[in-house]
C-alpha cells in the first residue's frame, strides 16, 4: 500500500472536499481522485460516496480512516525512533528548564540525581515559559520541568507531578501588605496584579482560581520578562502571585499568605505522550531518590 495515498485519504476523510484536500496536498484534483480509486481497487470496497455537491464516507471508509490513522502514526513513530538511533541520541537527554529556574534547588536536585544514576549525557536547555511546550512538540527537548495548571490539559503530553506549591501574594517591603500575615481574596482581587507576558498558563491559573470564588482582577499590569518583575513591582507597587521561588530573585520580597485553601500550583516533569527516548524513563526513575521536603520550600 502506498503511504502517500493513505495520507491523502485520511486528509480527504477529514474535510470531505476534493478541491480543498488537493490544494492542501499541492496536487491536482484528478490526481487525488486517481489515488483514492487506486485504494478502493486494492482493498475491494467503496470508501466514499460522491455526488455533485457532497462527499460522504461509507461505513467501510470510516473503518479504513481509523485504521490508516493508526498505521500512519505507528509508522511515523517508528521512523522517528530510527532517526533518533541513527543520530546517536539514545544516550542523550535534552532537559528543558525555565530560564529563571535553572538554579532553583528542585531543578538542581533532579539534575544531580540523574547524573549520579544514569549513564546518559544530559543537556540543559533554558526555555521561555510560553515556548517550552513547543520545544517538546518539535523534539528540541525530550522532557522539561515547569509549573502546570490543573485547568489546562493536553493529550499530547504526560504530566508527572513533582510537588504542589502554595501561591502567595509577593510584595516589596514598601507595600502596605508587607506588614500583614494574611490577605483575603476580596482584598487581593482589588489590588494591582502583575503578570508576565511570556507566561499565559500562570495568568490563566490565577484568574481561574479567583473566578471559582466569583472574583475577578480589576487592575492588571504586565511585565515582559521575569527579570523585569522586581523593577515593575517597585515602580507600580503591584503584587505578583507566585510561589516562594520568586523570592530568590530579590531577597527582600515579602510573601503574604492568601486566605484560600485552593491557591496552589503543581510542579511537573512533562514529556511527549509518544516519547521515544529511553532516557526519559531514566529521569523519571530518579524521582524516587529525591527528598521533596528538602527542596519543595524553594519552589
Amino acid at each position: 500500500m502506498n503511504l502517500d495515498y493513505m495520507r491523502e485519504f485520511v486528509m480527504l476523510a477529514g474535510c470531505l472536499n476534493y478541491t480543498t484536500t488537493a490544494q492542501k496536498l499541492h496536487i491536482s484534483q484528478p490526481a487525488l481522485t486517481r489515488h483514492i480509486h487506486s485504494i478502493e481497487k486494492d482493498i475491494g470496497v467503496p470508501l466514499l460516496i460522491r455526488s455533485t455537491h457532497n462527499v460522504e464516507l461509507t461505513p467501510f471508509g470510516e473503518t479504513v480512516r481509523e485504521g490508516y490513522t493508526d498505521i500512519l502514526a505507528r509508522y511515523d513513530n517508528l521512523t522517528e525512533q530510527l532517526k533518533i538511533m541513527n543520530n546517536g541520541y539514545v544516550n542523550k537527554l535534552c532537559f528543558g528548564v525555565l530560564y529563571y529556574g535553572i538554579g532553583m534547588n528542585y531543578a538542581e536536585a533532579i539534575i544531580k540525581a540523574f547524573r549520579q544514576k544514569a549513564d546518559t549525557t544530559l543537556s540543559i536547555v533554558p526555555c521561555q515559559p510560553n515556548k517550552i511546550l513547543q520545544k517538546l512538540t518539535d523534539r528540541s527537548i525530550d522532557i522539561c520541568l515547569k509549573i502546570h495548571s490543573k485547568f489546562t490539559s493536553s493529550d499530547d503530553f504526560v504530566f508527572v507531578p513533582i510537588c504542589r506549591e502554595r501561591l502567595y501574594a509577593l510584595v516589596t517591603p514598601a507595600h502596605p501588605l508587607a506588614a500583614k500575615k494574611l490577605i483575603s481574596l476580596e482584598a487581593l482581587s482589588a489590588e494591582r496584579i502583575i503578570f508576565m507576558q511570556m507566561d499565559d498558563e500562570h495568568e490563566t491559573h490565577v484568574r481561574t482560581l479567583l473566578k471559582y470564588h466569583d472574583l475577578d482582577i480589576k487592575n492588571i499590569l504586565y511585565t515582559e520578562y521575569i527579570d523585569m518583575l522586581p523593577i515593575t513591582m517597585e515602580e507600580t507597587n503591584g503584587i505578583f502571585i507566585g510561589t516562594r521561588q520568586f523570592t530568590r530573585l530579590r531577597k527582600n520580597f515579602v510573601s503574604v499568605d492568601i486566605d484560600a485553601d485552593d491557591f496552589y500550583i503543581d510542579i511537573c516533569l512533562v514529556y511527549r505522550s509518544d516519547n521515544l527516548n529511553p532516557a526519559v524513563s531514566e529521569m523519571l526513575s530518579c524521582l524516587d531518590s529525591l527528598n521533596i521536603s528538602d527542596t519543595a520550600a524553594y519552589w
